[in-house]
């Protein structure tokens, strides 16, 4: 009998500590939910298969964080400063209440946007390749003027391949759904302005720093109007984000404490 009371109370023990647990892992949960800008927890990380694990002719899926087939690019593309409103009219009647003339870039990229269930709320995102690359008219201009001076060096840059450029309002919504690194709140961002872009990384091996921190580089971006960040100056885990604020030369912002 005494052994059978000191099992019950064994059972107790571990019984009460299962519910702890259960407690401490559901209020984690809801904790990651209102970190993800209000957003469901979707249970997806921003941690995919690393690239050099990735095979050839594959390509990570950010929504699912599943691997998926590398799609060509189509032949006809835009060209450099095309007009969306002529080319893609679905497209202009999403941006034209925020986005002034805007043009495309001469880029694709891949880019997430958001889907929703019947109630309108987002339940997910859906990966698309080979999207032509937009921004502003003004910023798509100097970005183009920026390239040719950097041609008469060798030099280029390139929009990062994954949502570098102009967004719409349902590709903020997938990236703040995925809860991917640093990103404004949705609606309020500057690519869904057209006047931001994020660079894509690439080490100047003459100078051993990102090639928009090379001083030619660099120096060419403020004089077209782009500084790197925000009105607050560069933003931190986000170096390769740029702000286009209007022609003439440009200064970072101000960091605020």
């Amino acid at each position: 009998m005494v052994f059978l009371v000191g099992l019950e109370k064994v059972v107790l023990i571990l019984v009460l500590l299962a519910a702890v647990d259960a407690n401490t892992a559901a209020a984690q949960d809801i904790s990651n939910g209102l970190r993800n800008n209000g957003l469901p927890n979707n249970g997806i990380t921003n941690n995919g298969i690393p690239s050099n694990e990735i095979p050839s002719g594959k390509i990570l899926d950010p929504c699912t964080k599943l691997l998926v087939d590398i799609i060509p690019p189509p032949k006809d593309t835009p060209k450099a400063l095309d007009s969306v409103k002529d080319r893609d009219p679905e497209l202009y009647n999403q941006i034209q209440a925020k986005v002034s003339d805007p043009r495309y870039i001469g880029e694709l990229g891949n880019v997430t946007v958001s889907t929703h269930d019947k109630d309108g709320n987002i339940n997910g995102c859906v990966f698309i390749q080979n999207v032509p690359y937009w921004e502003s008219g003004p910023a798509a201009q100097a970005l183009i003027d920026v390239n040719k001076e950097l041609a008469k060096v060798g030099k280029k840059l390139e929009t990062d391949p994954l949502n570098g450029a102009g967004r719409t309002l349902a590709q903020e919504e997938a990236i703040a759904w995925r809860n991917s690194g640093v990103h404004a709140k949705v609606g309020k961002s500057n690519h869904g302005f057209g006047n931001a872009i994020d660079f894509k990384d690439d080490l100047d091996p003459k100078v051993k720093v990102q090639i928009y921190d090379a001083p030619f580089v660099n120096a060419t971006l403020h004089a077209h109007g782009w500084r790197q960040g925000d009105s607050r100056g560069p933003i931190k885990n986000d170096f390769h984000h740029w702000s286009f604020v209007g022609p003439g030369p440009a200064k970072d912002g101000t960091p605020t404490e």
